[in-house]
């Protein structure tokens, strides 16, 4: 008989987060739900890309964070989902911090006070530092 370990949701958009996102995929616009300027992970409902199928349909958590490309995403806050939509319940919150600092972070990008460095993979801020106040 083999065990079957059960994640709690938690570990489970973790896993999702650092394997398939982190490992494997990259940071396919697919895994990532698009709410007002930023978006959520993970995705509602059932999807299949490629080869994986991913099923989130009454997933408890909402994640919000800024998808930039497929190896660069920015996480915020989250909380557990309690309302039909983002800026209800629980996450009203944390959605609202996300829009805002999604909307300063890509500003700042096409001011030219961000760059996303060559590798694609962090931040940095036009005279190198690493401190970034946004």
């Amino acid at each position: 008989m083999s065990l079957i370990r059960i994640l709690n949701p938690i570990e489970e958009l973790a896993v999702f987060i650092t394997r398939k996102i982190g490992d494997e995929e990259g940071a396919l616009e697919e895994f990532f739900r698009f709410e007002n300027d930023a978006q959520t992970l993970p995705p509602t409902g059932r999807h299949r890309i490629g080869e994986i199928t991913i099923n989130y349909g009454n997933f408890p958590l909402r994640l919000f964070c800024l998808r930039l490309s497929d190896s660069l995403v920015v996480l915020f806050n989250g909380c557990e989902k309690t309302g039909k939509t983002a800026q209800g319940g629980r996450t009203s919150m944390a959605f609202s911090e996300a829009n805002r600092f999604t909307k300063r972070i890509l500003q700042a990008i096409q001011e030219k006070e961000l760059y996303i460095s060559e590798d694609g993979r962090t931040f940095r801020n036009f005279d190198d530092n690493k401190e970034i106040i946004l």
